[in-house]
């Protein structure tokens, strides 16, 4: 199931290093391997690198393909870069009717219903997962009541005449 929020997503939403990090679940050790063997991150180093939500799904399909296949991004690295630089325009709206898909040469960000004649060696990723996942993360809210109770009752204040 796919979470949904009736808050629209800004797409000049950035993410810290940290913050993206967080979202998708990179270690620390992790993503300083990737940032020297990815030149997409060549450009978002320092406390002033920001991540857009195309990025951030990219990064939590990253981390999928090699925390469950082992795959290792330097045998990926021209098409991870691909697949961040298409997506970091991207919407999540627009992202999660999308796949990645990967081959040793290149990387897209391809339709669902688009996929189709693909190269005998090619790995799909969904988007659909990683965007809720990004969402549950950003815009979840917790069962506790955010806002306290006023310690006095709101009261009408009569207007006077001037």
């Amino acid at each position: 199931m796919l979470y949904t929020t009736k808050m629209p997503v800004h797409p000049a939403i950035r993410f810290t290093t940290q913050q993206a990090r967080s979202v998708a679940g990179v270690s620390p050790e992790a993503w300083r391997h990737w940032r020297k063997n990815l030149s997409y991150f060549e450009a978002k180093k320092g406390k002033a690198a920001k991540f857009s939500m195309g990025e951030v799904v990219a990064l939590c399909a990253v981390k999928d393909i090699v925390g469950h296949f082992g795959i290792r991004v330097t045998m990926l690295s021209a098409s991870i870069d691909q697949i961040f630089q298409a997506s970091a325009p991207m919407s999540l709206l627009l992202l999660q009717d999308c796949s990645f898909v990967l081959t040793p040469a290149s990387g897209r960000v391809l339709k669902v219903d688009q996929i189709t004649d693909l190269p005998c060696s090619a790995i799909v990723i969904r988007c659909e997962h990683f965007v809720d996942q990004i969402l549950k993360a950003t815009f979840q809210n917790s069962d506790e009541v955010h806002q306290k109770n006023l310690p006095f009752p709101p009261t009408a204040i009569m207007r006077g005449s001037s």
